[in-house]
């Protein structure tokens, strides 16, 4: 039964579209069919609520008014929708909801069906999500699955999308998202029971057939470079990783997984280029802005390193590795009231962790 607040909330958007509010663009309805496609292919289950919000808007979002006056086809939309909060549509959220599976992105061990449903991002990069398995009873909450944190820290945003959509038209558009963790985190939703470990020997029997099937299965390959990344058989690795990028070459993550492999082989320059490479294509990751700086440190380019290390803390200033290369460069330089400042700050982000 959908609640009258959020019948409400959905004639609100409809009346925001028909009106002169030029920064307000949402999509028209979602294909019925494409939603319950997703749940059945994934065995996953979305909130009813916002299966209702589907019903009427495939998703959109409250452009910034500074970027555009008006909003008038998806072309202006895509262009904006990296600047403000985006929700995503059925199309999108079955496209990213895929890659996180196959990457089992931030969940160990491997759960099944994968938990995580991201539907809405800030910015381009931090999530918002929803989580599905048997220990969601009713409405999923909101979770803050941010860029560098993992689900025992994502905090609970909204008590459930009618709560989010709520705040998100008070706001036109930009809610406060940080999730509160004294509600409860995402881990603590997560049924352990549905555990499903694969040994390093069945990811390769496994790969091997799905390449059998489809040459052109970009993850087959890296999860293989990766069994053998940790098996130490770093050729094969790097044959593997460099099958991927054939197939993808636009990947920033393969990119970062080249420059791992090459740097792990002693081959600095090498790893330089491919870090590089990932932070030309993600220039607001912070792991791969602090990769590229390892390698230039490692090849004496300290000023170079530092000024990577400065971006990834001006992105998120509790990113842990940015504060330890960039003390070590200080160091180094003989900058050691510096130094002593960020291993203050160290300290205090190790004593978060504990």
């Amino acid at each position: 039964m959908v609640s009258y607040q959020l019948q409400q909330l959905i004639e609100q958007i409809h009346n925001m579209r028909l009106g002169t509010d030029g920064n307000f663009f949402f999509r028209t309805p979602a294909d019925d069919k494409k939603v319950k496609h997703f749940e059945v292919e994934f065995g996953v289950r979305l909130p009813e609520s916002y299966k209702y919000f589907l019903s009427h808007f495939n998703g959109g979002m409250y452009a910034p008014a500074y970027e555009t006056k008006q909003l008038k086809t998806n072309v202006d939309l895509n262009l904006l929708k990296d600047e403000g909060v985006y929700l995503y549509s059925i199309e999108e959220i079955h496209e990213k909801y895929q890659n996180l599976k196959k990457q089992n992105w931030k969940i160990q061990p491997i759960l099944s069906p994968y938990p995580v449903i991201p539907f809405c991002v800030q910015t381009g990069i931090d999530l918002l999500v929803f989580l599905t398995g048997n220990k969601i009873e009713k409405e999923s909450p909101v979770f803050d699955a941010f860029h560098e944190d993992f689900p025992e820290t994502w905090g609970i945003s909204s008590i459930n999308f009618e709560n989010f959509l709520d705040l998100y038209l008070k706001a036109k558009g930009f809610p406060y998202l940080i999730g509160d963790e004294t509600l409860g985190v995402a881990s603590d939703y997560f049924n352990y029971n549905q555990q499903v470990e694969e040994s390093a020997e069945q990811i390769l029997s496994r790969t091997q057939i799905e390449i059998e099937e489809n040459n052109e299965d970009d993850f087959a390959y890296y999860e293989r470079s990766d069994v053998f990344y940790k098996k130490g058989q770093i050729s094969e690795a790097f044959d593997m990783i460099n099958k991927a990028l054939e197939i993808k070459p636009k990947n920033a993550f393969y990119h970062f997984i080249k420059g791992e492999i090459l740097r792990d082989g002693k081959q600095i320059r090498a790893s330089l280029i491919e870090f590089d490479t990932a932070v030309q294509l993600e220039p607001n990751d912070t792991l791969y802005l602090c990769s590229r700086a390892g390698s230039l440190y490692q090849m004496a380019r300290n000023e170079a390193a530092l000024k990577d290390c400065n971006k990834a803390i001006e992105i998120d200033k509790q990113y842990l590795l940015a504060y330890l290369m960039r003390r070590d460069i200080y160091q180094l330089l003989g900058l050691n009231d510096l130094a002593a400042i960020d291993q203050q700050k160290i300290d205090e982000l190790n004593k978060l962790q504990d």
